[in-house]
């Protein structure tokens, strides 16, 4: 029987992934200083995560960074990485307030 904990465990642990989160770390701090990281493994596809929060109002200023490097690390070395980019908390209270100043706005309240 697999143990998928076992294997979930080495693939965040192998050293080549380990330098694959550290490159990758390195990379977007150099163009987001104030990014915080958080890494896991993931099933869907299996990988490691590296779930990235940075103060943008578009996620995908943070994709346009690193989408050759992650795909250069994924088709060329084999190494499952994937990075996923989530706004602040306070940049999503912001987005969500302006939503709802604009929904009260065009429902005239």
């Amino acid at each position: 029987m697999i143990d998928l904990d076992v294997i979930r465990n080495q693939l965040l642990s192998h050293p080549e992934m380990q330098e694959a989160l550290a490159e990758m770390r390195a990379f977007i701090l150099e163009r987001f200083p104030e990014a915080t990281f958080r890494a896991y493994v993931g099933d869907e596809p299996l990988g490691v995560y590296l779930a990235t929060t940075v103060d943008v109002d578009d996620p995908d200023e943070l994709l346009d960074v690193v989408i050759d490097r992650v795909l250069d690390l994924q088709i060329e070395q084999g190494i499952p990485l994937h990075v996923l980019p989530l706004r602040t908390p306070e940049r999503n209270a912001k987005m969500l307030a302006e939503q709802a100043s604009t929904i009260s706005y065009a429902l005239g309240d």
